[in-house]
């Protein structure tokens, strides 16, 4: 008897132990909900205590709600930042994602809430981080909503779209970040419209004069814009350019190697210079240009052709020959 106790006791404390854990595979772990049924968070980067650049950064949630979350709330050191609809709200599980822009270098408690379908929001899980230091990534800035009117001198190879009128919007609400006014930057374009598909051209040479500072390298970013609708895409990972003397740096873009290219019928490519010195450290950054039209190869629509009627052999048939009319002849018996 005093047996079974025992193992009835380490049973119901097993249970306890077990119905007290979070869900698995976090980075951040959330506060045990106030009430049944709430949703929960969690913060799966930046990792809780971890260091992370003066620069744009995408912040990943998880949410679960059993009913079905309908939005996460994000706050910075206290302030709300965004609230996040999710997009399959009947879904338990989701994940949301947010681009952030520290304001400045420091220390940032980031905390996320969910709202479900079942009622009240659980408790916020959080994440302590670090901002410090800048890295060639880059930053949007301000477009020029005039005609742009570029100019190139790569030989006779370049060419210029007569029939493009290039008036994009920015759309971007990050924080414009310049470099200093000693780096100037001198972009020069081989095409300002080329084509994903296999229509022609369908790359372009992009080509930047930096000067005033100690260069060391450019990094070349691209993202692209839907004229349609300004939707853009993320930027890239960057790609460092050639440095072909004199301070003129060289890169030739695939379209087919530009990420979402088959996503637009017609975008702008955005793009945007970065310099770094000898340690890396990023010394200046260009605007974000918007001259360059990507558009994609329209199938040639298919015609109809109708087939040529066969002809029906007819028969011959010979003429009706009129036959002469007959004219009874009366013969008289001669009497001898």
């Amino acid at each position: 008897m005093r047996l079974q106790r025992t193992l009835c006791f380490l049973m119901l404390m097993a249970c306890l132990l077990l119905s007290g854990c979070n869900l698995p595979g976090t980075a951040s772990t959330p506060t045990p909900v106030h009430q049944y049924g709430a949703a929960q968070a969690w913060i799966d980067a930046p990792l809780d205590g971890s260091t992370i650049p003066l620069d744009p950064y995408e912040i990943v949630m998880h949410a679960y709600d059993p009913g079905g979350v309908t939005q996460v709330e994000l706050k910075v050191n206290g302030s709300l930042l965004a609230s996040i609809p999710n997009p399959n709200p009947g879904q338990p599980f989701a994940t949301l994602k947010y681009t952030w822009m520290p304001a400045a270098e420091g220390n940032y408690t980031l905390a996320a809430s969910a709202q479900g379908v079942n009622g009240p929001p659980g408790y916020e899980a959080t994440a302590l981080v670090t901002v410090a230091g800048a890295s060639p990534t880059p930053v949007d800035t301000a477009i020029p909503s005039a005609t742009l009117a570029p100019t190139s001198t790569l030989g006779a190879t370049v060419t210029q779209h007569p029939t493009i009128t290039l008036t994009p919007t920015a759309t971007s609400t990050s924080t414009p970040t310049a470099g200093p006014v000693s780096i100037t930057f001198v972009p020069e374009v081989s095409e300002y419209q080329f084509y994903y598909g296999s229509c022609t051209p369908n790359q372009i040479t992009i080509q930047v004069n930096a000067t005033g500072g100690n260069i060391y390298s450019v990094v070349l970013f691209l993202k692209l814009q839907d004229q349609a609708s300004g939707t853009t895409t993320g930027w890239d990972g960057g790609t460092s350019m050639t440095p072909s003397g004199n301070g003129w740096f060289t890169r030739t873009i695939s379209s087919s190697s530009i990420s979402g290219a088959d996503d637009f019928s017609a975008a702008w490519l955005l793009y945007q210079f970065v310099a770094t010195d000898q340690a890396g450290q990023v010394i200046g950054r260009s605007q974000t240009y918007s001259d360059i039209a990507l558009s994609s190869c329209a199938a040639p629509p298919i015609r109809r052709i109708n087939p040529t009627p066969t002809p029906t052999t007819i028969p011959y048939i010979p003429p009706i020959r009129k036959l002469p009319s007959l004219t009874p002849t009366l013969y008289i018996p001669i009497i001898k």
